[in-house]
């Protein structure tokens, strides 16, 4: 009963978070099988079973968890809103600059044709 209750609300969490509140989940729930098997309420072979069960989840978890570490340097992130907007602003900052340039340019020769008039 206590499993479920704990698990469930993993899956609205970040992956991340969500692995490493499984494990400390899979963990307390060894020690709290291993104690109802001390007071007699499992069979004296379940806590073995349980550990393994623990041992091997647990080291799923920590190998996935290092796993997206490492894959998520190489893999490159799909664009966000945020990094939309900042690839809009900066086109239109490089439209801009292009404008200005231009304008000088036109200033500049429009200066340079009223000299070779005088």
């Amino acid at each position: 009963m206590i499993a479920p209750a704990i698990a469930w609300p993993t899956i609205l969490m970040p992956v991340e978070y969500a692995l490493i509140a499984q494990f400390l989940a899979f963990n307390y729930l060894y020690f709290h099988d291993a104690r109802a098997t001390v007071k007699g309420w499992a069979p004296y072979w379940y806590t073995t079973y349980r550990f393994v069960l623990t041992f091997v989840v647990g080291a799923s978890i920590v190998v996935s968890l290092i796993g997206r570490g490492q894959v998520a340097d190489k893999i490159n992130k799909l664009p966000g809103p945020a990094d939309r907007l900042k690839a809009l602003r900066d086109a239109q900052m490089e439209s801009l600059e292009k404008e200005e340039e231009a304008r000088r340019a036109k200033m500049v020769a429009e200066d340079e044709g009223e000299d070779d008039d005088e």
